[in-house]
This record gives C-alpha cells, structure tokens and sequence, in this order.
C-alpha cells in the first residue's frame, strides 16, 4: 500500500504519480503502467511534465529529479536550503524547470535539459506554491503576500494578502491564475 502524493498528465494522456514511498509510476490511457521509477527518496510531494513526456519531481528532502519519457533518469539538483520540508514544488515550462520548497526559502530554474542552475534565489520568508503562466512569469506564495517574477527570476510584483495569514498557512499555496488574474483560496 502506498499513497499517492501528486498526479501530473502530459500531452499523450498517460498519468504520472508520485507516492509517498518515492516511488513514481507513468499509466497509460488504458490505465496499464508503463514503467515505474523508485526515487530512493521518500515523499514525492509534485509531479510535473514537460511537452516531450520527461517528468521533474520534487520532494520533501527538496531534491529535484528528472526522468526522462522512458523512466530513466536524467539529472537531480538539490535545494540548498534541504532538510524536512512542509511542501515541495516543482513545475516545467519552455525548457526551464522551476522548483522551491517551504523551508528552502529559494527559488530555482533549472534548464530542463541538462539540469544546471540557470539562477538562483534566496527569499526572506518560506514559500507556499508555485505556477507558471503563458507569459513565463512564476508566481509563488509566502505567508503574507503572492510574489510574481519573470522567467529571469526577477520580482516583478507582490500582492498583499497578509489579511488572511492563518489561512495561507493552514492551505499552503492553494492558488489558481486564470485570465491573467490570481485568486487565493
């Protein structure tokens, strides 16, 4: 028995799961599995998947690792800020892998590809979510406002929400963009 942690889709239909064991499965349409992969890390807390069906996973030991469409691996980068994470994150888009976690107090974009560093930074306070629009910008979560960056890492804006803090902490990163717009919730 083992529990799944995140489920991720990619553009073929077939289903990606991370458990809390470590372990990731890709299930085809017809919902046989195709292959499985053991991580050797506990907690697979996000599943994301690029356009050519590689796979990134983040978990609570905030490594990032990358496997590729057949189930074998491709790179791991670890957040330098690891240790036992409330929650992981970890998201693909245009070639670039973005990843924090909520005691990382970071935020990385990797190259999809090879897996180094394309910048990394530090933030002041645990982050709580992460998405990326159609425009490249990456949006995260602290435990007082929603922070956008560009795909160059660079802050664009913040959103206070500080009049609902309990509530970012009780539901970290629980967030939708949808229109250009962002609604916690």
């Amino acid at each position: 028995d083992d529990d799944c942690r995140d489920v991720a889709l990619d553009s073929f239909g077939n289903t990606y799961a991370g458990t809390g064991s470590g372990r990731l499965y890709k299930i085809n349409t017809l919902g046989n599995q195709v292959w499985n992969y053991d991580t050797g890390i506990s907690n697979i807390d996000s599943v994301a998947v690029d356009t050519n069906g590689n796979v990134y996973i983040n978990n609570l030991s905030a490594v990032v690792i990358a496997i590729d469409s057949a189930g074998d691996f491709k790179w791991d980068y670890t957040l330098s800020g690891s240790g036992s994470l409330y929650f992981s994150f970890v998201k693909v888009h245009n070639g670039i892998v973005y990843a924090n976690g909520t005691n990382a107090n970071e935020l990385v974009a990797l190259d999809a590809t090879t897996g180094n560093e394309i910048n990394l930074i530090s933030l002041g306070s645990k982050t709580q979510g992460l998405a990326v629009d159609v425009d490249d910008n990456v949006y995260i979560t602290d435990s007082s406002d929603i922070i956008i960056f560009d795909s160059n890492l660079n802050e664009l804006t913040r959103y206070p929400v500080s009049n609902e803090p309990e509530r970012m902490e009780a539901v970290p990163g629980r967030y939708a963009i949808s229109q250009g717009l962002t609604w916690h919730g």
